[in-house]
């Protein structure tokens, strides 16, 4: 048998945990009779995420000359809990540039997401994501395509270029 005073210790210590944890329970208790009801609250929460996957690098090949842009293409997931999301594309230095391996030479790129231009570190917001599941239940639902010039390409010293493209996904 509980001796009274630490049943009274420990129904002390129960209530400091139930007050810290910061929920308000409104539970009853049934009482002894030919029937008998009581209640209790349910609850969930649901957080305000998001996740960027399925990103892929972009090669844009090897070539000596240009005539037409070469472009490449990345189809992502964009997951959000609350669907809409605004995405941020930069790079170090705060332009797009490829930078070469042993020239001082650069070539600039331009990223578009979906139809809309970007310019680096200014978010694209508005944007409509998945709130099914984190990995878009295995079918991309954003792209953002890469774009070098011919004009920059050509002018631009023989050697690899380049670039880390950070891609920044924030719920709105």
């Amino acid at each position: 048998m509980i001796s009274r005073d630490t049943y009274a210790k420990t129904l002390l210590s129960l209530s400091i945990v139930a007050a810290a944890s910061g929920h308000a329970y409104a539970a009853t208790q049934g009482t002894a009779g030919a029937t008998s009801n009581g209640s209790s609250i349910v609850t969930i929460s649901k957080l305000n995420n998001v996740q960027v996957s399925a990103i892929d690098d972009i090669d844009l090949g090897t070539q000596a000359f240009l005539v037409a842009p070469a472009v490449g293409v990345d189809d992502i997931c964009v997951f959000s809990s609350n669907v809409a999301y605004q995405i941020t594309f930069d790079q170090a230095g705060g332009s797009f540039e490829l930078a070469g391996a042993t020239s001082s030479d650069t070539i600039p790129y331009t990223v578009q997401f979906g139809l809309a231009p970007a310019t680096a570190g200014t978010p694209i917001t508005g944007q409509v994501g998945n709130r099914l599941d984190p990995e878009c239940l295995g079918v991309p639902n954003a792209v953002y395509t890469v774009t070098v010039a011919p004009a920059d390409f050509n002018a631009a010293a023989p050697d690899s270029y380049r670039a880390v493209l950070e891609l920044l996904v924030e719920a709105e």
